[in-house]
């Protein structure tokens, strides 16, 4: 025996009104409420501060900082997605752990100093987020460009000889020749960059709909 099924248009359900008529009252309270919580919630949106009772509004701030820095900001957002943009295009990449890594090496160069990397962080205002980020783009940087970038034995042994009177007394060789090979390479690799990113920007397509 087969069920039969119920025919479509044939029954209609009436909804009950009664509800909202009755409670109207209620019901623009509850809207209240709501509206209320969602302006206290979200109010760090609109309002940076207040001054006796006075907001400062968040767009003010923005504002004041476009005008201050727009220009500077814009165009380190363009290096760095063109530094990301040209990665995937040679299918360079960093993974967590080479970063962890990377940092790792930087906090006992720090603690070796007696510092913390922490501090020196907070100090400038900068998230651990933010510093993950710039180590990533550096060694994309380093990986574009390694093999533009050569320091002969040469280079480290005049950079020595030249500056000794600036290292501590009873460095050790090996050490000192590591460092100094490192720092040469650096501003190679900075030289290299300043070069390569002007010619990647003049070879792409950037347009701007914000005038600072």
């Amino acid at each position: 025996m087969v069920a039969k099924k119920p025919e479509i248009g044939k029954t209609k359900k009436k909804i009950n009104l009664s509800f909202l008529k009755n409670n109207k009252k209620f019901i623009v309270i509850l809207v209240f409420l709501l509206l209320a919580f969602g302006v206290y919630y979200f109010k760090s949106l609109f309002v940076a501060a207040t001054v006796n009772g006075l907001p400062i509004r968040r767009y003010s701030v923005i504002n004041q900082l476009e005008d201050l820095y727009g220009q500077q900001v814009l165009d380190s957002l363009i290096t760095k997605e063109l530094i990301k943009q040209e990665a995937r295009n040679k299918n360079i990449t960093v993974n967590d752990s080479e970063l962890d890594q990377e940092i790792s090496n930087i906090e006992k160069q720090f603690s070796a100093s007696g510092q913390s990397l922490d501090d020196t962080l907070a100090l400038q205002n900068m998230s651990r987020e933010t510093f993950r980020e710039q180590i990533f783009l550096q060694k994309l940087v380093e990986k574009l460009l390694g093999d533009k970038i050569n320091v002969a034995d040469e280079e480290v042994d005049k950079y020595i000889e030249e500056n000794k009177e600036f290292f501590p007394e009873g460095s050790d060789p090996d050490a000192l020749r590591e460092d100094v090979f490192n720092q040469l390479k650096q501003d190679k690799l900075s030289t290299e960059f300043q070069t390569w990113i002007q010619e990647i920007r003049q070879n792409s397509s950037i347009n701007y709909f914000v005038e600072y």
